[in-house]
């Protein structure tokens, strides 16, 4: 059943963004309110012996159903809206037919027992159809008119020159709407803050060769959605399951939309996902090997986005005590962490810390956002201050739904943990829009396919290695 609801809090939560592009609005508001109680739902709820075999199989169709509708929804939608904001004329005759392709391959999940070449080759195919879509919306949006695709082009290109990102200035696109930036960000017209750290700028740099600096949000797209599949299937999730978790990722409805916008949790989600994969391979067979890739993973996890600490903490707490494997992986992961930061805060600290840092604090409580302080701020004075609410209920309810190391779906109940919290965390904060839960999706998809069918108490089939490093 926690699957399920895990599932069921995925689809509603895409459906939601869908509703307003992940802007405040009644509907919006509601909905989403009806996905984060799945959500705690599932991540509160412990149960204790196995299910009838009939129920758990009554529930994992279920569950496919729900993923498998999810997935068909935004091809479905492409028919009757738009799926970015700025696409040129000519972008939708190859989104219809691209579309239509989606969903005749998407239909073969329905059969019970498909044929063993379409089982083989469809979630390739599907990948490979997504791909296409993502790169028609890339060549028809060539310019998006929002602040984070001009801080990563603006951003890789200064570094090309081999100029600080941190220390130069960027357009303000927003004149007009003064809520969007804290007036000590701007200085003379422009904005002085590059707000991403630096694995983000690295990764935009190809991209820019390239002609496009969101190629590497489309490749990370994909690899998010072939990681939580690989995820499901190592699991031992059936493999529709696994499939249609990872395709939700690529398939929600507004999932084309954070790739034309260039946010960068598209990387976050593939950066959790590959750290996952890590943790289940060393949960499964220990060694040093196997170490050293959960080190390095975490840490080039932890360097995506300030907040990757928050969700990674679970997948950490999910290691086992004994013989320092914490203790190890904490140090590799730091290493990591501060071989991509400690070079661009030493080249302009003030500037780092005024970008990175400080500029999350000065940020203002924006109205438009799908948080309940941006519900409480249209009733009432909304004081700063109050955004510390969202550091108390994240790190509350990750203590109430931490994973307990002896279960057998430990690793995903972590991810579960890591969700919710992350969940809580973004609804009681100053700014919370389609990116940000975008990753709650696409987090609560790898839960899916990490928890086991019967829950706390099923039996140990896949259990992962004990042995210590």
């Amino acid at each position: 059943m926690t699957r399920l609801l895990c599932a069921a809090a995925a689809v509603v939560l895409a459906v939601t963004l869908e509703m307003g592009n992940g802007r405040f609005n009644p509907f919006s508001i509601t909905f989403v309110t009806v996905a984060f109680g799945l959500a705690l739902a599932a991540a509160l709820r412990w149960r204790t012996g196995t299910a009838e075999a009939d129920r758990a199989v009554r529930l994992e169709r279920i569950t496919q159903g729900t993923l498998g509708a999810g997935c068909a929804l935004g091809p479905a939608l492409l028919f009757f809206v738009e799926p970015a904001a700025y696409l040129q004329t000519g972008a939708m005759a190859s989104l219809f037919a691209l579309a239509a392709c989606a969903l005749v391959l998407l239909s073969t999940y329905c059969r019970p027992q498909p044929g063993t070449l379409v089982t083989r080759f469809r979630f390739p195919a599907l990948l490979a159809v997504a791909g296409a879509l993502g790169l028609v919306v890339l060549n028809f949006s060539p310019e998006p008119r929002i602040d984070v695709f001009v801080f990563q082009r603006d951003g890789a290109a200064l570094l090309l020159r081999h100029l600080n990102p941190y220390a130069g200035s960027y357009p303000h696109l927003y004149p007009e709407h003064p809520e969007y930036y804290s007036p000590a960000l701007v200085e003379g017209g422009r904005l002085n803050v590059y707000p991403y750290p630096p694995l983000t700028l690295l990764l935009g740099v190809p991209g820019l060769l390239l002609g496009d600096v969101r190629l590497a949000s489309l490749l990370a797209l994909l690899a998010a959605a072939a990681s939580i599949a690989a995820l499901g299937r190592r699991a031992g999730t059936s493999p529709a399951v696994a499939e249609l978790a990872g395709l939700l990722v690529v398939f929600q409805p507004r999932g084309l939309f954070v790739l034309e916008q260039a946010w960068t949790e598209t990387a976050a989600l593939a950066f959790l996902a590959l750290s996952l994969l890590a943790v289940q391979r060393f949960l499964a067979a220990p060694g040093r090997g196997a170490l050293l890739a959960c080190g390095l993973s975490l840490g080039v996890a932890a360097a995506a986005k300030q907040y990757m600490p928050l969700l990674l903490l679970p997948l950490w707490l999910a290691l086992p005590r004994s013989r320092g494997v914490r203790l190890k992986t904490a140090l590799l992961g730091a290493g990591v962490l501060a071989a991509t930061v400690v070079p661009f805060a030493l080249w302009a600290p003030a500037a780092f810390y005024r970008s990175v840092v400080l500029m999350q604090v000065l940020q203002p409580l924006r109205l438009d956002a799908l948080s309940y302080l941006a519900l409480w701020g249209q009733l009432f004075p909304a004081p700063q201050q109050l955004a510390l609410v969202a550091f108390i209920a994240a790190p509350a309810l990750l203590y109430a739904a931490r994973p307990r190391p002896t279960d057998p779906s430990v690793l995903g109940q972590a991810t579960l943990a890591a969700a919710s919290a992350f969940f809580a965390f973004v609804l009681f904060n100053k700014q919370a829009f389609c990116n940000y839960l975008f990753l709650v999706v696409g987090t609560l998809t790898a839960a899916v396919v990490l928890l086991s069918v019967d829950g706390p108490g099923a039996a140990r089939e896949h259990a992962p290695g004990a042995a210590p490093v």
